[in-house]
């Protein structure tokens, strides 16, 4: 799938963003804890009730929150009657930040278990324009490529964004229309311009080379490879 941010979701973003809790989910995609916006807060106490660790007070008729006690767990600002509250797009990391800190988590992940060992299956097929987190999908933006199977993740991560990039762009797809449906054109560093997608693009286009390039040099994988068909 792509990634409004990552340009790419596949064995590194999906390791680095799956295999890690809740808190480590919230700091790499966020540049820090929820802030209040006090000329929206009216008081009511239902986010100091709801949170967890206990890191949110009423003071002076307003919420506060303690950033050392935050657990990251950022239900407070959905359940804000108010919205007063940061949303995720507020807090979130720029798209370079945010890259490199896939890039580390996932590095992190790997090294934890015994990297021989592990393998990676990249399933290029359906491939949706934006991220599996979204309510909704979408046509894919490419014919199906088929599955790609290494034991290095930053290798089948390079192998699937090449093959997207030289696969021809689906009609009445995102690709047509952002006007990047030829072969060779490349197509996940501009699907943050699709509008559902465009919400990111405040924070720069997405990422995939800066990903693949942060992990390779923290040692995760190889830029390198060679397609063997079966």
């Amino acid at each position: 799938k792509g990634h409004p941010r990552t340009g790419l979701g596949g064995a590194i973003k999906n390791i680095a963003v799956g295999c890690v809790n809740k808190t480590t989910k919230a700091l790499i995609h966020l540049k820090g804890p929820p802030y209040v916006k006090e000329n929206r807060c009216n008081g009511c106490g239902l986010c100091v009730k709801f949170c967890p660790a206990n890191a949110i007070t009423i003071l002076n008729g307003k919420a506060r929150i303690d950033d050392e006690k935050c657990l990251l767990g950022c239900g407070c600002w959905s359940i804000c009657p108010a919205n007063a509250i940061s949303g995720f797009r507020e807090r979130h990391r720029p798209q370079v930040e945010f890259g490199l800190a896939v890039a580390d988590a996932a590095y992190v992940v790997v090294k934890h278990f015994t990297p021989s060992k592990i393998g990676f299956i990249n399933l290029a097929y359906d491939v949706t324009p934006h991220c599996d987190c979204f309510t909704y999908s979408d046509t894919a933006m490419v014919p199906d490529i088929g599955v790609l199977i290494s034991k290095d993740p930053v290798a089948i991560d390079k192998a699937s964004i090449d093959l997207i990039r030289e696969a021809p762009g689906i009609p009445s797809s995102a690709a047509e229309e952002l006007k990047i449906m030829n072969v060779g054109v490349d197509k996940l560093t501009q699907i943050n311009l699709w509008e559902p997608l465009n919400f990111a693009r405040k924070d720069g286009e997405p990422v995939p080379y800066i990903v693949l390039e942060a992990a390779s040099k923290l040692g995760l994988g190889s830029l390198q490879y060679e397609l063997i068909n079966i």
